[in-house]
């Protein structure tokens, strides 16, 4: 539902194995903000920077809105169209979220970059969902945030990570490939520049994860 909490959000038993999810969450302002704030008043401010923006993206979540004139669903990459913006009507309200899981395991997570631990609008934020076969991630799906208009789905990094057997050479390219498919601004919280540098290290850093917690990858000693 859109009325849910962020605290609601992280501590749920339906949500508890979905990383990405309860990571982002937990990660949204005070106490008292995560009591109060909402998953559609998150999604609807539309920021960029919007914490459960990635995670949404990756799960390939739809949004389900609703006036007096009918009900229409969304996926979430069609329905935000640009920094404060959306595809909601003036007379729509959006009602609720869904997405669906798969049956094998997955691995999703989120890593959040801000100037402090708490209270902190994200320098730079990803989110990633993954299955496997045998040592190979497949049903890859990476989402970033607060390094374009919106939050946005990094598919070269995607094409680049699924069917590959886990190395540092690949590690490497994914790091370039992030830093270079998004498209930050410079503002008071940090430099354009560094916006892509940490988004090419969080990317890689959670492709890294998701291999050791999938397929067992363990990385060699440098």
């Amino acid at each position: 539902g859109a009325i849910v909490t962020h605290s609601e959000l992280a501590r749920h038993p339906v949500t508890a194995g979905i990383g990405c999810l309860v990571k982002a969450a937990s990660s949204i302002g005070s106490p008292q903000i995560r009591n109060a704030g909402t998953i559609g008043g998150n999604i609807a401010n539309a920021s960029p920077a919007a914490d459960l923006g990635p995670p949404l993206l990756v799960l390939d979540a739809s949004v389900h809105v609703e006036s007096l004139r009918g009900v229409r669903t969304l996926k979430l990459e069609n329905f935000l169209v640009g920094a404060g913006a959306t595809r909601l009507e003036p007379d729509e309200i959006i009602t609720e979220f869904s997405f669906g899981l798969p049956d094998v395991d997955f691995y999703s997570s989120y890593i959040k970059v801000g100037l402090r631990n708490a209270l902190a609008i994200s320098v730079a934020s990803a989110a990633i969902f993954a299955t496997s076969h045998g040592n190979k991630l497949d049903s890859v799906r990476i989402a970033c945030g607060a390094v374009a208009r919106l939050p946005i789905r990094m598919r070269e990094v995607e094409k680049l990570v699924e069917g590959e057997d886990p190395s540092r050479e690949l590690f490497d390219e994914i790091r370039n490939v992030a830093s270079s498919s998004c498209d930050p601004i410079s503002d008071i919280r940090a430099t354009r520049k560094y916006r892509r540098h940490v988004t090419g290290v969080i990317v890689s850093r959670l492709v890294e994860d998701a291999f050791r917690q999938l397929t067992g990858y363990q990385a060699a000693e440098r």
